[in-house]
């Protein structure tokens, strides 16, 4: 956001949603691998998390002045400034193939490597813990 006198601007916003993810076709040693799981864990068929919905930038502002990468990041901030309130540490992330690289740029994993029911891929990020209590 910036802002001057009375005055406030969106620069970009995003939408996140709970979900949770399917992960019966993963193997226990990749879930392991995924979720750094504790004994038993691996067992599970669903994860929950946040799921980005949408990035957007303000027609007002290009690429220059906020690029797609500074956006997800200041959403994974944010989200990760509630997860002391509604917790959860995985953020997912649905796109269409020729986005993987650009959201592994910045630290997201396939859940699978075949896209779900809908064509689209499920990608998935750890969320550091921020704060300590």
């Amino acid at each position: 956001m910036t802002s001057g006198i009375g005055l406030t601007r969106i620069v970009a916003f995003f939408t996140v949603a709970i979900t949770s993810t399917d992960f019966r076709d993963v193997s226990k040693s990749r879930k392991r691998n995924i979720l750094h799981s504790k004994p038993g864990r691996d067992s599970q068929d669903f994860f929950g998390g946040i799921l980005v919905g949408q990035l957007g930038r303000s027609d007002d502002f290009s690429a220059t002045d906020i690029n797609g990468q500074e956006m997800l990041k200041d959403a994974e901030i944010i989200i990760g400034m509630g997860r002391e309130h509604i917790g959860g540490k995985i953020i997912y992330i649905d796109c269409k193939a020729p986005l993987i690289p650009v959201y592994q740029e910045s630290g997201y994993n396939l859940v699978k490597e075949e896209p779900f029911a809908n064509g689209n891929y499920k990608m998935f990020k750890i969320l550091p813990a921020i704060f300590k209590s």
